[in-house]
C-alpha cells in the first residue's frame, strides 16, 4: 500500500522536529499515562433526553430506538415514584406530564445516592440505557449516579457528568460532502489555538490548547486532526477494506509523522472501544526532546471505506500539564462519520 505522496503531514512533523525529539521506544508498559484513552473508556459523555422523548421513540419504532439507544449513556430528569428498597432495587421516575420509566439503581453509587433520597423527590438521573426482556419489548435506565435537584439541559446536547457542558461549534468541513463531523469547545475556535494543517492535500486541524487559559508556557498539549483519503493516498484502492488493511495504512501514517522511527520499529496499532461503544484504532508512544522529559504521543483513527480519520494528541503526562483531556474527549465521542 505504496503512497503516491511523501510528507504527507509536513507541519507534524516540523512541530515534532523543532522540538528537537529523540524517539524513544513504544510505552507499551505505560497505559496509565495515556490519558485520552482511558477518559473515553471510564468517562462517558451523556446525551440529554427526557422521559417523554424516550418513550415516544420506544413506542414509535422499538428496533430503531435498540440501534438508537441500546447501551448508551442519557441524562434525564425526574420525580422519584417508588421506593427502590422495597421495589428490589429498582425504582420509577416520571416527568411533569406522568410519563415513567424505570431505573436499575443496582450499581454501588447509585444505591448510595439513593438512600438520600425519598419517594417524590426530583432527581437527575445518569444511566445507560438498555433493551430488555426476551423479545426486547421494554427497556429500562441502569444508573450510573442519582443526582438530588433539577439540572438544566439541553435536550441533545452532550454532557459529562456532573453537568459539565461545553459551549460549543460543529466543524463539518473536514472533508468533501461534510461526511466527518465533530464538535469542538467554543474556546478552540480561535487563532491562537486553531490553525490549518494542510500538507499535500491533507484537509485538517492543529489545536494548541496549551494556548487556552489556564494557560501553558512550559508543556505542549496540542491536538491534531486531518482525513486520509483512500483515493489521493493510495497506489491500489481496496473495494472493500479490512480492519488489517486499515492498520497497515494506519501503521504507516504513524511512521510518516514520526520520521525517525524505522520498518522495525514495532509499531502495532492496536483496538479499543469507548464508554459509548464508539471503536478506535489507537497507538501510543513516547518521545524525548533535549529538555529529557517523556511527552505522550495517542493516535487514534476513525476508519471507513473511503478513508481514516486520523487524530493526535500530544501533551506532557503529568496532572498539572494536562487541562484539556477532557475536551479533546468531547470532540472525539461527538464525531459522527456517514459511510
Amino acid at each position: 500500500m505504496k503512497r503516491r505522496k511523501m510528507n504527507l503531514l509536513a507541519k507534524i512533523a516540523a512541530v515534532l522536529t523543532v522540538m528537537s525529539l529523540v524517539f524513544v521506544e513504544p510505552a507499551y508498559a505505560k497505559d496509565y499515562n495515556a490519558r485520552l484513552k482511558e477518559c473515553l473508556q471510564t468517562d462517558p459523555l451523556y446525551t440529554a433526553t427526557t422521559v417523554v422523548r424516550l418513550n415516544n421513540a420506544f413506542n414509535s419504532d422499538k428496533r430503531q430506538f435498540k440501534s438508537d439507544y441500546n447501551n448508551k449513556y442519557v441524562v434525564v430528569s425526574g420525580n422519584v415514584k417508588i421506593d427502590f428498597v422495597t421495589a428490589g432495587n429498582k425504582t420509577v421516575i416520571s416527568d411533569i406530564g406522568g410519563n415513567k420509566c424505570s431505573v436499575d439503581v443496582s450499581a454501588a453509587q447509585a444505591q448510595q445516592d439513593m438512600t438520600r433520597l425519598k419517594t417524590g423527590d426530583y432527581v437527575t438521573v445518569y444511566a445507560r440505557v438498555t433493551v430488555s426482556g426476551v423479545l426486547e419489548l421494554s427497556y429500562e435506565l441502569t444508573a450510573v449516579t442519582v443526582m438530588s435537584g433539577n439540572t438544566w439541559f439541553t435536550a441533545g446536547n452532550r454532557y459529562f457528568y456532573p453537568s459539565e457542558d461545553f459551549d460549543w461549534t460543529e466543524v463539518s468541513d473536514l472533508t468533501s460532502g461534510k461526511k466527518v463531523r465533530y464538535r469542538i469547545p467554543w474556546k478552540w475556535n480561535n487563532g491562537y489555538v486553531k490553525s490549518d494543517l494542510t500538507n499535500n492535500d491533507v484537509k485538517g486541524y492543529q489545536y494548541c490548547l496549551n494556548a487556552i487559559a489556564p494557560q501553558d508556557y512550559e508543556y505542549p498539549e496540542v491536538f491534531y486532526i486531518f482525513y486520509f483519503n483512500n483515493e489521493t493516498y493510495l497506489e491500489k484502492v481496496p473495494t472493500n477494506p479490512t480492519k488489517s488493511d486499515y492498520k497497515k495504512i494506519e501503521k504507516e501514517i504513524i511512521k510518516n509523522i514520526l520520521e525517525a522511527v524505522g520498518e522495525d520499529s514495532g509499531i502495532a496499532v492496536d483496538t479499543f472501544t469507548d464508554a459509548s461503544g464508539t471503536e478506535l484504532h489507537y497507538y501510543t508512544t513516547t518521545y524525548r526532546p533535549k529538555d529529557g522529559r517523556d511527552y505522550r504521543l495517542e493516535f487514534l483513527f476513525r476508519p471507513e471505506k473511503k478513508g481514516i480519520t486520523c487524530m493526535l494528541y500530544l501533551y506532557f503526562p503529568k496532572e498539572e500539564a494536562v487541562h484539556h483531556v477532557r475536551e479533546a474527549a468531547y470532540l472525539v465521542e461527538t464525531m459522527t462519520i456517514e459511510e
